[in-house]
């Protein structure tokens, strides 16, 4: 009878040990930590899918490269006066003052831009004005795919499960040789009766 109960015990320990291997080794399907069962990750590089346009710094309004707030420097004069081509000191030609009003620009030193019709600029062409384009590593939604779980939400993990086999190994291990003790136990105590 002490045998056979040795049997049962030392048995179950060994089913709990095969039990413990299997499991360990069967992953479990849970949420994925990075992006918490979304499958979706916040885009690292934007806010909600924009980004500030880098053709206008994000103002909506690219300067005009070849004037400054519509006002081009004339190509003839620099102050609104040129030199007299017939004197140096002043004739009649300049009223003696040695130079002429620029009729070119009537005397102002700069004319209105023609590249910009005296603008200083215009709407940014890239942005529509708005100072905002889609970013181009999300393409505009905001957020990315989830590496870690190739957008599914779902991975695959053994932690749990090695944290069952593991308890199911260790009650194993400890009921293969409490069989063993309790029938050591068992037989002495027969030797004595006997």
């Amino acid at each position: 009878m002490k045998m056979k109960s040795l049997g049962i015990v030392a048995g179950l320990g060994i089913v709990l040990i095969i039990l413990g291997l299997v499991a360990a080794t069967i992953p479990i399907e849970v949420d994925c930590s990075i992006c918490d069962g979304s499958g979706k990750t916040d885009c690292l590089f934007c806010s909600d899918g924009s980004d500030n346009c880098i053709w206008c710094d994000g103002t909506g309004w690219k300067d005009c490269l070849f004037c400054i707030d519509g006002k081009a420097d004339c190509a003839v004069c620099e102050d609104g006066k040129v030199d007299c081509i017939f004197c140096t000191d002043g004739c009649e030609y300049c009223n003696y003052q040695g130079w002429k009003t620029c009729t070119f620009c009537n005397g102002q030193g700069w004319k209105t831009c023609t590249f910009c019709n005296g603008d200083g600029g215009e709407t940014c062409g890239e942005c529509g004005g708005d100072g905002l384009v889609d970013c181009i590593f999300c393409n505009g939604r905001g957020w990315d795919t989830c590496a870690f779980c190739d957008g599914a939400g779902k991975k695959m993990s053994y932690a749990g499960s090695i944290v069952l086999g593991a308890i199911l190994i260790i009650i194993g291990i400890l009921l293969v040789p409490t069989a063993f003790i309790i029938s050591a136990r068992g037989e002495k105590q027969n030797e004595k009766n006997d």
